[in-house]
């Protein structure tokens, strides 16, 4: 097991939103809430299914990243306008997507580009694994996870 300690920076300088509207929400550039994109009301019921039927390899992965075992908190089932991600960890705004069997059917791949570069938008990265490289090399992804937030955490999260 790799067990690896990252000092966490606060600095958020280069996230694209700001304080303000009502309340002290937080919104964005253009003025909307945040909750206008980010786990909005309308996917709720989606989200809950996703996360009620996770595949074997997300469980894997899920077991491995929350809690904050890799020195930040991720979400699980994370809405980004009408998209869904796997896992998100909004600190760095890193998505993570375990690819299954389905994405490289039919049209899947066109939708997932379509669906990716929507969600990039809003300054999010993506790390993307397929099934066999969660079952195969564990430890090789978990690593690739960990210099990548290690990577953000040292620039300040973007």
């Amino acid at each position: 097991m790799v067990q690896v300690f990252i000092p966490i920076s606060n600095q958020n300088q280069n996230l694209p939103f700001i304080r303000g509207g009502r309340w002290g929400k937080k919104t964005s550039a253009l003025g909307k809430s945040m909750t206008s994109y980010y786990n909005r009301s309308d996917g709720k019921s989606l989200r809950r299914t996703l996360r009620s039927k996770i595949n074997d390899f997300e469980k894997i992965i899920w077991s491995k990243i929350n809690r904050n075992q890799l020195g930040v908190k991720f979400r699980r089932q994370y809405g980004v306008g009408p998209y869904v991600i796997d896992f998100y960890c909004p600190l760095i705004k890193l998505a993570i997507e375990i690819d299954g069997d389905s994405h490289g059917e039919d049209d899947n791949p066109k939708k997932d580009i379509r669906r990716q570069n929507y969600i990039e938008n809003f300054a999010i990265h993506f790390l993307r694994y397929k099934n066999e490289e969660v079952r195969d090399n564990l430890e090789g992804v978990l690593l690739d996870i960990l210099r990548d937030i290690s990577k953000h955490i040292e620039t300040g999260g973007s």
